[in-house]
């Protein structure tokens, strides 16, 4: 949960039964939907596609091995000075923000940066009704901050709607 401070107000508007955490710093892995966004931002900007799909859903993966072997790495999308920002935890699905810059070669604009832990969170939204807007195809756009989908699976957390 976060710190010692009083939670933002938005919080409870996300509903019962979802935790939520505060920004930081977080360590690459699958502890944690933060840490599976950490893994996932350190491995596009190493421009590595075969670690980018480490983190990627189990039912997604395939399809990221196919889609990322097909791009050449100086086209793969990148993050620069990135941290995670708020995460919502309801159950087996996760809600991650993030701060920073993220950039897509040939995308226009090519890089989107936010500034804002709380963005798209702080509207008081419900979890469920961010999850759907997260995952619905439109909210794919590589032109507009988005939160991320991050889902549980045989006890490790990674990117994608599940």
């Amino acid at each position: 949960m976060i710190g010692t401070s009083a939670p933002p107000k938005w919080v409870t508007a996300l509903g019962t039964g979802v935790t939520v955490t505060g920004p930081g710093q977080v360590a690459p892995g699958h502890g944690s939907p933060g840490a599976a966004l950490t893994g996932l931002l350190a491995a596009m900007s190493s421009k590595d596609p075969a670690t980018v799909c480490d983190y990627i859903s189990v039912e997604s993966a395939a399809r990221c091995e196919a889609q990322t072997g097909q791009v050449p790495r100086n086209r793969l999308p990148y993050g620069v000075s990135f941290k995670i920002g708020y995460v919502a935890v309801s159950g087996t699905r996760a809600l991650a923000g993030f701060t920073g810059k993220i950039c897509a070669p040939g995308a226009t604009p090519e890089c989107e940066t936010n500034t804002s832990p709380a963005a798209i969170f702080s509207a008081g939204d419900t979890f469920a009704a961010l999850w759907t807007q997260t995952v619905a195809p439109n909210s794919s756009s590589t032109s507009s901050y988005t939160l991320v989908p991050c889902v549980e699976a045989r006890g490790k957390w990674y990117v994608g709607p599940g």
